[in-house]
């Protein structure tokens, strides 16, 4: 049977069809892998911001925690011997055997953490980073409140009005002091082991440590929104 101009002009406008089908899908394939790609990029950047946050932060709350140690083990070591004392444990001279100064309770600071969960930038991490972070910044909450609870008890004005006598003071703060130089110490240790994790993740010769981007085929129901970081090559010079 020969093809009629009828026919043959149908065959073309199923032709055109199609291919006006077919570039509109790649349209939208298109913009949605765009999509994809940018929602990844901010994701990947928010990761490496916060864990530069973090190695800052922890840096500094590390730094606090330095200043403080050789005072709270002398501390400790004064009060012991102040409490073995057979004189008088008045309060002057709790101040002058004792060689108090305050207390010198460190503040540590947790806004990178209070900024990663604004953020959700912790979810955009690598899970064991995510894990190991949390559990370090709990750690850390610990530690505060055994201090903001010794502080709120200890130091009230029932406490000083007898000063002819401050050995129950004197037990409470060994107490404390005890707790304070196993923290101490302990979280110093933890900081130690965090930072080049940090830098690690930070530095793009371990790319391990943060999980590539992944580029995924966009379904039906749109372009899978779930995107892994890749290594920080942006990282600024140490």
């Amino acid at each position: 049977m020969l093809d009629t101009p009828h026919s043959s002009h149908h065959s073309k406008s199923i032709l055109s069809l199609l291919l006006e089908v077919a570039m509109i899908v790649v349209g939208v394939f298109l913009g949605l892998a765009a999509e994809q790609w940018r929602e990844g990029r901010h994701e990947h950047d928010l990761a490496l911001a916060s864990l530069r946050n973090f190695r800052e932060e922890i840096i500094t709350n590390q730094a606090q925690i330095t200043r403080v140690r050789s005072y709270h083990e002398a501390l400790a070591r004064n009060l012991q011997s102040f409490t073995e004392e057979k004189a008088p444990h008045t309060f002057r001279r709790f101040l002058v055997d004792v060689k108090f100064q305050g207390m010198r309770t460190v503040t540590l600071e947790r806004t990178a953490w209070d900024l990663a969960l604004a953020t959700q930038a912790l979810s955009y991490m690598k899970p064991d980073m995510a894990y190991a972070i949390s559990r370090l910044y709990t750690r850390q909450q610990t530690f505060q409140t055994i201090e903001n609870g010794f502080m709120q008890s200890a130091f009230t004005p029932t406490v000083f009005a007898d000063t002819s006598n401050t050995v129950g003071l004197t037990i409470a703060m060994m107490a404390y002091m005890g707790d304070v130089n196993i923290q101490e110490p302990s979280l110093l240790k933890a900081y130690d082991v965090m930072l080049p994790k940090l830098d690690s993740a930070l530095d793009d010769r371990a790319p391990a440590r943060i999980a590539p981007p992944a580029p995924t085929a966009p379904t039906a129901s749109g372009a899978d929104s779930t995107a892994h970081i890749s290594s920080g090559r942006d990282r600024p010079a140490k």
